[in-house]
């Protein structure tokens, strides 16, 4: 009894924590004169109503940054291209044989990367991990004590079929989006990737998920949750298109990840994803 009390208050403090700091982002954007050109594309003023409302509405925020930062990346390296060959930032004249090559336009400092990798911590332990069945993906309370510690049972139970799909494709597509950039395309690699091919997996091939797409195909059009949009990637591509740009011990690797994350149990039916995964090896 007095674990699981603590493990409501770990959660608790945790949730009024991301709410305080949700209301401390909107303040500084709202008061910073650089950030008003792109504070209407930022929805932080909508108050959750439940526990899990208020972790998917942090989840959401962190999307929207991440959009952000994806397109200024984007609009970064067009300018770059756009300049004259041999052009380059500053007058200092260096000497080639002692300095250092030129960094490319989009390259990030370790302080930004440190805070992208949080960002998209958030999005895998909160937005995805929770949507995902059981037997798909590594739970977030098996990842560490921490985490553990931090979870709340049938978070997403309250949630609609379209929600659920709705808000696991929405990850999905951040993660796709951040992999496209040359200088966040490590960090999904290399830290996200699992949570990736477990969702992909689970949306193109659970059959339940087949109906719960359907489902939201039908009202995707009056959709505006949190101001983000689903995209209309075919997942099932986008999933053969990623198997074939990791390479097979990389796959290997999340094949042994995933299993590791899955305990035994025979109502768990997980060999289909297993195998649709050695497919592509």
């Amino acid at each position: 009894m007095f674990f699981s009390d603590c493990h409501r208050h770990d959660a608790a403090s945790l949730d009024q924590l991301l709410t305080v700091n949700m209301h401390k982002l909107q303040e500084v954007i709202l008061c910073s004169p650089g950030l008003a050109a792109v504070a209407d594309r930022l929805t932080f003023n909508i108050e959750p109503t439940s526990e899990y409302d208020v972790r998917w509405h942090f989840v959401a925020c962190n999307i929207q940054l991440l959009h952000l930062l994806c397109k200024t990346l984007s609009e970064t390296s067009e300018k770059c291209d756009t300049l004259p060959s041999g052009h380059t930032h500053g007058d200092a004249i260096t000497n080639p044989e002692v300095s250092a090559p030129p960094l490319s336009s989009d390259t990030l400092s370790l302080g930004h990367r440190k805070a992208v990798s949080s960002a998209l911590q958030f999005v895998s332990g909160f937005g995805i991990c929770p949507l995902l069945l059981p037997g798909v993906g590594i739970p977030l309370h098996r990842r560490s004590e921490l985490a553990h510690r931090l979870v709340t049972e049938d978070v997403a139970s309250c949630l609609s079929t379209c929600d659920r799909y709705y808000r696991l494709t929405v990850c999905i597509d951040i993660l796709f989006d951040c992999l496209e950039q040359p200088a966040l395309a490590p960090v999904i690699l290399s830290a996200h990737l699992c949570d990736l091919v477990a969702s992909l997996l689970q949306v193109c091939y659970a059959p339940v998920w087949k109906k719960f797409a359907a489902e939201f195909e039908e009202t995707r059009s009056c959709r505006k949750d949190l101001g983000i949009m689903c995209s209309h990637r075919n997942y099932v591509d986008k999933l053969t298109e990623l198997m074939n740009q990791v390479s097979s011990s990389t796959l290997v690797r999340e094949l042994l990840l995933l299993q590791s994350g899955c305990p035994p149990s025979l109502n768990m039916k997980v060999c289909v994803f297993v195998v649709v995964l050695f497919d592509f090896l």
